[in-house]
């Protein structure tokens, strides 16, 4: 008797697929969010591969017994589950972890026959205060902030709740919110203590905000989006899963996220924006700006002060900046454009194009071409240097070749911007 296991070539083929995929996102514009609905796909895989196995023992005398492979079916059944919107993450303490459907529990989607929802809207909060600071934080739904010209705070709030009891579920959404008034506003959603779990859920809330202008906005959530837009304060936002939004802030803006795209524009003090997985765009910033991703394509323009860049996988895009900029990549094109100060650009594995730049400019590259262009060439002490690859250059540089190196120097006009391009694979082009 031959033992055969199916499902080992569809789980091997399913693997190098996504994986190759979500790689190669990190180059390339992909719609890899959309790929989980495909998962059907592995099904017609492991039919075939029964099929494929009884065709080629079916003449035979010998008899085959086909067991299928239990990882192929786990990774089937997790591929369905994300693609139905289930999550791995209990958003009540989002450092556990359990499967979740839709922000709640599977189990809850299970044990809830319907969902309820409230509309939440209060007036004149902290009215008599002159209020400082307005914290919300809220650990499943999105929370939208705007100004307003009133002295005091409103809130509307779109509250759900999954439910067995309607009239208890209903009587919890109408007080599910919890406001603590004064200098500081605070808005959260109400702890459930010693509730019977068998009649609802905890709620999911969607906060809308209207503050007044001068105030300090610190927006913490879980799941869900994040938008602060028109206030003049300081604007600090920290998420886990969701999009940010922070546009036309009069003061500073800190933002950190974990998982989802940052936007941030119009900003009148500086930014230091961090991002684990997604894109950040930041534009016209009027101050310094600190931005750090691990996984997204950095995209920052228009910033008043200095800039600094660190990426490890995604493109690096960077222009219009008044101060000196300092840029590093891991795996992903760099490109500089317009600053009005020095440059010092480091990467591992991309092309970098620097142009237009007014310092000094240190440029390090491990695998990938660099093209420099700028003006300050002109009056440059240039050292220029790969390993592996050619030098180009307008100038009159002095070349020299000696095995695999290849070195091109030289002192052109006053000589007081230092230009040191270094590649150790690539090639190196001066214009």
């Amino acid at each position: 008797m031959i033992k055969k296991k199916v499902g080992s070539i569809t789980l091997a083929v399913g693997l190098i697929t996504v994986g190759a995929l979500l790689f190669a996102q990190n180059f390339m514009d992909l719609p890899v969010k959309d790929i989980y609905r495909y998962w059907p796909v592995l099904l017609i895989g492991l039919g075939l591969e029964m099929v494929l196995y009884m065709v080629l023992y079916s003449g035979k005398d010998t008899e085959v017994k086909l067991s299928v492979d239990g990882l192929c079916i786990v990774f089937i059944i997790v591929l369905g589950l994300i693609s139905n919107g289930v999550r791995f993450i209990n958003i009540d303490n989002p450092g556990r972890m359990f499967f979740g459907y839709h922000g709640s529990s599977v189990i809850d989607g299970i044990k809830y026959r319907t969902q309820i929802s409230e509309t939440y809207t209060k007036d004149n909060i902290s009215g008599s205060f002159d209020v400082k600071e307005l914290k919300v934080t809220n650990s499943f739904g999105d929370i939208k902030v705007y100004p307003t010209d009133a002295k005091s705070i409103r809130v509307e709030a779109q509250v759900r709740v999954r439910c067995n009891n309607e009239a208890a579920a209903r009587e919890y959404a109408k007080n599910a919110i919890e406001i603590k008034e004064g200098e500081n506003t605070e808005l959260s959603l109400k702890n459930l203590n010693n509730w019977n779990k068998n009649d609802y859920s905890k709620a999911q809330v969607d906060f809308v905000v209207y503050v007044p202008k001068q105030v300090n906005v610190d927006a913490r959530g879980s799941f869900g989006d994040i938008s602060v837009e028109g206030i003049d304060g300081k604007c600090t936002i920290e998420n886990k899963n969701g999009e940010i939004d922070a546009v036309s802030i009069g003061g500073d803006v800190d933002i950190d996220n974990s998982f989802g795209d940052i936007e941030v524009r119009n900003v009148g003090g500086k930014a230091d924006i961090t991002n684990r997985n997604g894109e950040i765009t930041a534009d016209k910033i009027s101050g310094s700006a600190v931005i750090e991703s691990h996984f997204g394509d950095i995209e920052a323009t228009t910033v008043g002060g200095d800039l600094r860049i660190v990426n490890s996988n995604g493109r690096i895009t960077a222009g219009n900046i008044s101060g000196n900029a300092d840029l590093g990549n891991s795996f992903g094109d760099i490109d500089i454009d317009k600053v009005n100060g020095s440059i010092t650009v480091e990467n591992k594995n991309g092309k970098i194009k620097a142009e237009a730049v007014t310092g000094n400019a240190k440029i390090k590259n491990s695998f990938g071409d660099i093209y420099f262009s700028s003006a300050s060439i002109n009056d440059g002490d240039i050292y220029a240097r790969t390993k592996f690859g050619d030098i180009d250059c307008e100038k009159p540089l002095k070349l020299n070749k000696e095995g695999q190196d290849t070195v091109a120097q030289a002192k052109l006009g006053s000589g007081q911007y230092k230009i040191e391009l270094i590649t150790n694979n690539g090639d190196i082009d001066i214009k």
